[in-house]
C-alpha cells in the first residue's frame, strides 16, 4: 500500500493530465475507476472494493487544495496552481513543494514549525513525542485543527524530509 505522500504525487499527475475536464468528484471518480495499485488498500486488487473510495479519495484532492498545490473554486472545478505543476517535474520537485505548502499551513493557522519543534523537544518520557502528543501539548494553537488534520499534516511532513521522524515500537512476546 502506497502513503498520503505517494497518492498525493499520482493524484496531482493525474489532475495535469487531465485538467480541462477536472472537478472535485471526476478525479476521484477516475482515479478510482483505473484501479492504480496505490490506492489498494485490500485484497488482491480483482474487486472495486479493495479500492480506496470516492469519498477517501475526494479528501486527497481536497487537502492538494488545501496545500494550493491545485486550485479548487467553489463548484469543485479544479484549476492550475499558480506554477502551473512545475512542481511534478520530479519527485525531489514534489516534496519540496509539499514540505513548504504544508509549513505555509501550519503557519497560516497559527502553528508555526518552530513551535512544533519546541513541543517535541518537551516531551518527556513516559510520553512520546508522537503526533497526538504534541497536538495535545499545542492546545490552542491548533485549535482550528482537528488531530486527524495535524497527524496528516505532519506526516505529509515528515515524507517530504522537513521533519525526521523516528518510530518507537513497544511490544511484549507472549510467552507459551
Amino acid at each position: 500500500m502506497a502513503t498520503t505522500f505517494v497518492r498525493l504525487h499520482v493524484i496531482a499527475r493525474h489532475i495535469q493530465d487531465h485538467l480541462d475536464r477536472a472537478t472535485v468528484i471526476s478525479v476521484a471518480s477516475e482515479v478510482r475507476g483505473r484501479r492504480l495499485r496505490d490506492f489498494r488498500i485490500r485484497g488482491d486488487g480483482a474487486s472495486i472494493t479493495d479500492y480506496m473510495a470516492e469519498t477517501a479519495i475526494r479528501q486527497l484532492v481536497r487537502l492538494l487544495g488545501d496545500l494550493e498545490l491545485i486550485a479548487i473554486d467553489d463548484s469543485g472545478n479544479i484549476g492550475a496552481p499558480r506554477d502551473h505543476f512545475e512542481y511534478l517535474s520530479s519527485e525531489s520537485a514534489f516534496a519540496l513543494k509539499v514540505d513548504a505548502a504544508v509549513k505555509t499551513l501550519l503557519f497560516n493557522s497559527g502553528t508555526p514549525l518552530g513551535e512544533v519543534d519546541a513541543r517535541i523537544k518537551a516531551v518527556r518520557p513516559p510520553d512520546a513525542p508522537d503526533a497526538k502528543t504534541i497536538y495535545a501539548a499545542l492546545g490552542e494553537a491548533v485549535a482550528d485543527m482537528s488531530e486527524d488534520r495535524f497527524t496528516r499534516l505532519l506526516f505529509l511532513l515528515s515524507c517530504a524530509g522537513g521533519l525526521d521522524r523516528t518510530v518507537h515500537v513497544h511490544y511484549n512476546v507472549p510467552s507459551s
